[in-house]
């Protein structure tokens, strides 16, 4: 999908019942052919999920990430979810990583939702090489 953000800043992408999912969006410049495009880039996304039993779950997942994503509830000690590891099952909330890039937040019956780190899959390459987007 083609989305247009603002620089540094987080867009309500899915507000439901229990569930909302959010992106933040930063500016980035990308090389196309022989110029450059000054563009935005998704940059992170955050879900945050009433559990069953009323529990208020939040995931980060940061296209910076080197260690997968995070998991915060309150009054709990962060939860880290990386490639390899069992889900985290929260009520009828599961956490995973279903490849080493694409985390997966599911309310069972109810919602599958996920995000990948993906390179820029732009013309130049070479120019746009380390550069990351969900």
């Amino acid at each position: 999908a083609d989305f247009r953000g603002a620089h540094n800043a987080t867009f309500a992408m899915l507000s439901a019942k229990d569930v909302a999912f959010n992106v933040k969006v930063l500016g980035e410049d990308f090389n196309w052919a022989k110029r450059i495009v000054h563009g935005t880039k998704m940059a992170a996304a955050y879900w945050v999920v009433r559990t069953s039993t009323g529990r208020l779950i939040k995931v980060e997942y940061d296209c910076a990430s080197t260690t997968g994503a995070v998991v915060h509830e309150s009054g709990h000690h962060d939860a880290y979810i990386r490639p390899n590891d069992p889900p985290l099952v929260i009520d009828d909330v599961e956490i995973f990583m279903a490849e080493a890039k694409k985390v997966v937040v599911s309310v069972e019956g109810k919602w599958m939702l996920s995000a990948s780190i993906s390179p820029f899959p732009f013309g130049n390459l070479a120019a746009n090489k380390n550069k990351k987007l969900l």
